[in-house]
């Protein structure tokens, strides 16, 4: 073998060379991993609400990865969507409105219970004698309006029946007549009634106390009245009176000046109108409150003898 040619040993390398593994290059040394930096420690007082992506910043958690953050657009957690509200508002609505609806009617319900109670605790605390007054003037006013109820219907029976004529109706029309120059205050009256006599004390009595007992009186069914004083002729009283003060302590009664003691004439029921003028918080105590006193007589008959002038229309007229 050692006879071998030039040749030979240029094939041998040139088989040999290529086979050969090449040695590895030097490379250069990799940098160390980068460490994440550590997430900001979060303030438990100044922490964001959930649901508010304003305020929520994105960043790596401990691990590297990116944290979501909920955009502006996103629902907060646990509520209702803006739809839903406005689906429950017109709900809410109608349930404010029933409850204040409901407190008004409660309101309304425990005012009227209160006046009624007041009433019935009026009644309640008077005492037996002055409820007695009470149910007897009542009753005297059932039986008032009773008579004069039948009086009118026999008054239509005879005037319909053409038996009775023209006499009939004469008689009528001028008892009628009469009835009314009474009331009217046109034509003297007498009759039972009471007198009263009012008399100042310190302080002079004011007109609004003397037509207080003017109305009740009335009320307990007197059909004729008049007043005089000390000074001042008699004053016939009608509705139209009006009673006024005046500056020297003294009564303008239907522009007639009249002085205390002032006395007060009332044809009707002695003992209707006398137990209306008794009844606690009355006309009797009204005046015994005010430094007066009243003194109330029966005598038989009350005579009513100031009269007033017919006084003449000048808008209205009679119809047909």
């Amino acid at each position: 073998m050692s006879d071998s040619t030039p040749d030979d040993d240029a094939v041998t390398e040139a088989i040999t060379v290529p086979l050969a593994k090449p040695a590895p290059s030097p490379r250069a040394p990799e940098p160390p991993p980068a460490v994440p930096p550590a997430p900001p420690v979060a303030d438990s007082s100044a922490s964001p609400e959930v649901g508010d992506s304003s305020s929520t910043a994105g960043g790596p958690d401990a691990t590297g990865r990116e944290l979501a953050v909920p955009t502006r657009g996103q629902h907060d957690i646990g509520g209702a969507s803006p739809a839903h509200r406005r689906r429950e508002d017109p709900r809410r609505w109608w349930m404010k409105a029933a409850a204040v609806a409901l407190c008004a009617l409660l309101g309304l319900s425990l005012a009227a219970q209160l006046r009624r109670n007041e009433k019935d605790g009026a009644l309640a605390g008077a005492r037996q004698e002055d409820l007695v007054r009470i149910l007897d003037e009542l009753d005297s006013r059932e039986q008032r309006l009773r008579s004069e109820i039948a009086e009118l219907q026999e008054r239509r029976r005879t005037l319909s029946s053409a038996a009775e004529g023209s006499q009939t109706v004469q008689e009528d029309l001028e008892r009628r007549s009469e009835e009314l120059g009474i009331l009217a205050g046109t034509i003297p009256a007498e009759g039972a009634g009471l007198r009263l006599t009012f008399r100042p004390g310190s302080s002079a009595l004011s007109a609004e106390l003397i037509l207080d007992a003017v109305e009740e009186l009335r009320g307990a069914g007197a059909e004729a009245m008049q007043m005089g004083g000390r000074t001042g002729s008699p004053v016939r009283i009608v509705a139209a009176t009006a009673f006024l003060d005046t500056e020297d302590d003294h009564l303008l009664v239907g522009n007639h000046d009249l002085s205390g003691p002032y006395t007060l004439l009332a044809i009707g029921d002695p003992e209707t109108m006398r137990a209306a003028l008794a009844i606690p918080g009355g006309v009797v105590d009204s005046v015994e409150d005010a430094g007066g006193k009243l003194q109330i007589d029966t005598p038989n008959p009350v005579t009513v003898s100031a009269t007033l002038s017919p006084a003449t229309p000048r808008y209205a007229e009679p119809v047909d």
